[in-house]
């Protein structure tokens, strides 16, 4: 039922994936029996050498590469039942997805209305995302893209909530500039060598970075540690926070959280697919969306370089705003217009075992 042309498809709608660094880390393998088709997603030995406290960070952007095959599937007319695996290990595979024809076409038309912004979803890294501001009824569609996911909800920021949220990205964003571990993995995924104009199919272009033309030679030079360590002495890591994050999240039209009643492994993968969802959602919509991710991510014990009072202040804080529940991604969205250099993909030739 699964032949190798389709198969491709699926791999195809998979590489336009967002994930860490713009590189993936799973394979595709098509298993065929008979009448039974499943797609394994297996871990590469890139992430099976990651820090097991970034692996939610990765489990992100799995499940939205599965969330990017379910929705392909939807669109060639089968039904994907997804299923998780209990870790992630040498051999195991982080997913399978069970593909089938669905003769009764029940649900496939709410996921393959989505398809068309799979290549057309962006990061869209604009400092003002414009109002107007998201009403209840339009809030209410993108919460319904939830419903699939026991455990996971949308957790919007509206005005009375907005100041200490934003106070707390702007906490995560200025600790990222301020620690050498975490300073090394902003920066170690950009490529430097593209130039401003270029892009690339892996890893970052600086051109997608969304930083203004004057301020490019300063920021490249934040890229070197001793110069970073010394700023940060002074200060200098709280300065750059406020235009990293203080500033664009105060010019967001909408902020959205995506929080989960449970904090394991499947958790963050449907974290993942909730969050592709919303993305092509918000596409649809002509937003512009960017993830605000460290103020999530670095809530959580377990993140390597997080400073423990930093770690501390955030739980803290979102235990204001989501009381026990578990903040796992964050997006901004607004009015922007679209980056002038994007991030490529790589061919799904290479996404495939």
């Amino acid at each position: 039922m699964i032949d190798d042309a389709l198969f491709m498809r699926l791999a195809n709608a998979a590489v336009w994936a967002p994930t860490a660094e713009n590189r993936h880390f799973v394979k595709l393998r098509l298993e065929r029996d008979g009448e039974r088709n499943v797609i394994l997603v297996m871990p590469t030995s890139v992430l099976l050498q990651e820090d097991t406290g970034r692996m939610p960070l990765h489990c992100l952007g799995i499940g939205a590469l599965v969330e990017n095959v379910v929705i392909q599937a939807a669109t060639e007319g089968l039904h994907a039942e997804v299923r998780w695996g209990g870790k992630v290990s040498s051999g195991e595979p982080v997913a399978h997805i069970e593909l089938a024809r669905d003769a009764s076409g029940r649900g496939l038309p709410k996921l393959s209305r989505l398809k068309p912004y799979i290549e057309q979803r962006v990061t869209n890294r604009a400092v003002r995302m414009a109002p107007p501001a998201l009403d209840s009824l339009q809030r209410m569609t993108f919460d319904e893209l939830t419903t699939d996911f026991d455990g996971v909800r949308l957790k919007w920021i509206l005005s009375g909530e907005k100041w200490p949220f934003v106070r707390m990205g702007y906490s995560a964003e200025s600790a990222r500039f301020a620690n050498e571990g975490l300073h090394r993995e902003m920066f170690s995924g950009i490529r430097w060598s593209l130039g401003w104009s270029s892009s690339s199919d892996e890893g970052l272009p600086p051109g997608a970075l969304g930083i203004e033309r004057a301020a490019r030679p300063a920021f490249k030079l934040l890229r070197h540690w001793p110069l970073m360590k010394a700023l940060s002495i002074v200060g200098g890591h709280r300065l750059i926070g406020i235009r990293a994050a203080l500033i664009p999240l105060l010019m967001s039209a909408d902020l959205v959280v995506i929080a989960s009643d449970h904090d394991g492994l499947s958790d963050w993968l449907n974290a993942g697919r909730v969050m592709q969802r919303v993305w092509l959602h918000g596409t649809s919509m002509n937003r512009a969306i960017q993830p605000v991710a460290a103020v999530a991510l670095y809530a959580h014990k377990g993140f390597p370089g997080v400073a423990p009072d930093v770690c501390s202040s955030l739980q803290a804080g979102w235990r204001a705003i989501l009381g026990d529940k578990v903040p796992m991604m964050c997006l901004r969205m607004g009015g922007a217009d679209a980056p002038t250099v994007r991030a490529g993909r790589i061919c799904p030739d290479k996404l495939v075992d």
